[in-house]
């Protein structure tokens, strides 16, 4: 997360007797900018006056000396964050305003010992291996939009495990002690589907009164729709795998692009659902320029092998390649604006600093 101090700041250092906590807040926030756990700068004059005060410790003072030297390259960075904080001085609560269509979360600075931000940002995936997609695309996003290739990303990863993603991040809302971003997808099958139980569930406890945590409900099926197929077609060393792409780049021939968010990659398109579901059979007979094929009368919707699209065969192989750092870029103008709405609010919630020597 971007801290800013501000320079009401000066108003609280300027008194004879500086409150504890106030100086507390501040050795706090040193050790933060040591460790790189959050970004943190502020107001040139606030920034030197901590640096020059006497009642705190020596390496304290180094560091802030240290950020104000580097105060205007690190603001840059303000003007392409979704959300940062604003650490004051005069405010007795902890508020959050949109402010040139930004979340700004205001955290007064005698608060600020009582929270955990020595820690850094949690967020909590439906899965915890999910991170490595989210990964891939923030630091395309941070390379080639931000033009910012070394930009640090620090997190804690926390499991939501599917459908108890929700209780997972209640209580992490309700602890209210460091930064959450909680992110699911939809499970939706075609566009104007209806989200699943794990992004409904999150979204009935998600409380906008707890300024430090934030729900991102992404709208399509699952994560792995942000693979681009160029990607996985380089990682399609079966008939079966390369079929799969074959069938998705004939959804997009026959103007439906955005197909390839709906498809289901760990289960497939099953074709007794559209038995069930009219609204699935039009959009995905029509993507693909079949007829409707009834399936076979044993087919259950729990147990069908009548594929229109089939799940992807080679999960080992793309998270290997995810896991080796392999860059990957989104291959059409769909892709680009989704990574780039995605990795915005990513960024901006996890977005940290080298660590640095006393």
């Amino acid at each position: 997360m971007f801290i800013y101090l501000d320079h009401s700041i000066l108003n609280c250092i300027a008194a004879e007797k500086i409150p504890h906590d106030t100086l507390r807040s501040i050795e706090g926030l040193s050790l933060i900018l040591r460790s790189g756990a959050h970004l943190i700068s502020g107001d040139q004059k606030t920034l030197i006056a901590i640096s020059n005060l006497n009642d705190l410790s020596l390496p304290c003072r180094a560091i802030f000396h240290r950020a104000a030297t580097r105060r205007s390259q690190v603001l840059s960075i303000l003007k392409d964050v979704t959300t940062y904080t604003i650490v004051d001085f005069g405010r007795s609560n902890i508020e959050c305003a949109i402010e040139n269509n930004k979340k700004v979360i205001k955290i007064p600075i005698d608060s600020f010992i009582k929270l955990n931000f020595q820690s850094s940002s949690e967020v909590v995936f439906e899965d915890i291996n999910d991170n490595l997609i989210y990964t891939a695309v923030a630091e395309w996003y941070a390379k080639n939009v931000l033009n910012n290739k070394y930009l640090s990303l620090t997190y804690k990863k926390v499991q939501g495990g599917g459908n108890r993603t929700y209780a997972v991040y209640k209580e992490k809302q309700q602890e209210g002690e460091t930064f959450c971003l909680c992110i699911t997808d939809s499970d939706k099958k075609y566009p104007t589907d209806t989200a699943g139980d794990t992004s409904a569930l999150v979204r009935e406890v998600e409380d906008t009164s707890m300024p430090l945590s934030y729900h991102l409900d992404l709208d399509f099926h699952e994560i792995e729709n942000l693979l681009p197929l160029n990607f996985l077609e380089e990682n399609s060393g079966t008939a079966e795998a390369k079929q799969i792409i074959s069938t998705l780049k004939i959804a997009e021939t026959n103007g439906y692009p955005e197909a390839k968010l709906y498809w289901d990659y760990k289960k497939g398109l099953r074709g007794h659902y559209a038995q069930e579901n009219e609204h699935y059979r039009n959009y995905w007979h029509g993507a693909l320029g079949v007829e409707y094929n009834k399936c076979a009368s044993q087919c259950t919707a729990k147990k069908c092998e009548c594929y229109l699209i089939r799940p992807w065969p080679l999960k080992a192989e793309v998270k290997t390649a995810l896991a080796s750092n392999h860059q990957i870029s989104p291959d059409c103008e769909k892709l680009k604006n989704l990574w780039s709405e995605i990795a915005s609010v990513f960024i901006s919630w996890v977005i940290g600093a080298p660590p640095q020597k006393t």
